[in-house]
This record gives C-alpha cells, structure tokens and sequence, in this order.
C-alpha cells in the first residue's frame, strides 16, 4: 500500500475532497541532507493536487488524513499514462520508418524523418488517449483514507 498524507478541504455528500503534495520532499532532502529529491522537488515546483475520495466517517474539513493506493493499482495507473503512449510512438515510428522506407528510394534521412514524425503522432495519439483514460480510471481507483488519528501540530499521532 502506498501512503500520503494530505488534508481534506471539503465535504459534501459521503464525499472528501483532500488536498494531496505540495512538499518538495522529506525532512533530510529539504535539509540538504538525503538524496536530492528536494532539489528536484523546489525545481519543479509541486503545486499541491485535490482528490476527491470517499468520506464514509463524515471527517470534517482541515483534518489532517493519511491516503492509500494499493500498488497495483498505481501500477495500472503508471503504465496507462506512460507506457501505452511509449508503445504507441515505437509502433508508430517503426511502421513510419517500414513505410518510407518501401516507398521512397531517396535518401535514408527521409525515412528517418518520417519516423520520427509517426513516432511523435503515434506517441501523441497514446497519450491523448491516456490522458482521457485517466479521470476515469482515478474514479474507480481504491484510493481511500487509512489513517485519520493524526495531530500534524504536535508532529505525531494522538
């Protein structure tokens, strides 16, 4: 199960909407101290993300939650939104490459250009297609509050 903390901003009907990231990384990172993760994270500037979840306890919003997915389920996740439009710029530029290849007898810099045109078409139409996937497959995702016991101003569980 893969955790993170967040804090739920609203309610509404059975439902949660939890604020998730905005950290750059943990404590040592941030410290200059662990593995860099916080340089990447102040470089990139994590702007924090709202998830609506289900809210069966009725948890009021400003409470500090923790969040789980299972790691299946992200695994789905990761390879929609990446590996399927990979796959599909290889496809795509291979058949390209195929394609310019029997049909013109000009120079090999044409066929590669054509590749890499399918390769970036292909690629696109993948994650076109991912990216409307996505919402849809975040709404059935088991992604849910695990821990509700938490006092993020004394730094601990209560």
């Amino acid at each position: 199960m893969i955790r993170q903390s967040a804090r739920i901003v609203s309610t509404d009907q059975g439902r949660a909407r939890v604020r998730v990231g905005g950290q750059s990384g943990c404590s040592a990172c941030d410290a200059g101290q662990g593995c860099g993760a916080g340089l990447f994270g102040r470089l990139l500037r994590r702007r924090p993300s709202d998830v609506e979840v289900p809210n069966p306890d009725q948890l009021a919003a400003g409470r500090a939650v923790i969040l789980g997915i299972d790691e299946s389920v992200y695994l789905r996740l990761v390879v929609g939104l990446y590996g399927w439009p990979l796959l599909a710029g290889l496809l795509g530029a291979s058949l390209a490459h195929t394609g310019a290849a029997a049909w013109w007898t000009g120079s090999a810099w044409q066929s590669d250009v054509m590749a890499a045109l399918g390769g970036l078409a292909a690629g696109g139409a993948g994650l076109a297609l991912a990216h409307w996937q996505l919402p849809r497959a975040f709404t059935h995702c088991s992604l849910r509050i695990l821990d509700t016991n938490l006092d993020c101003s004394r730094g601990g569980r209560h």
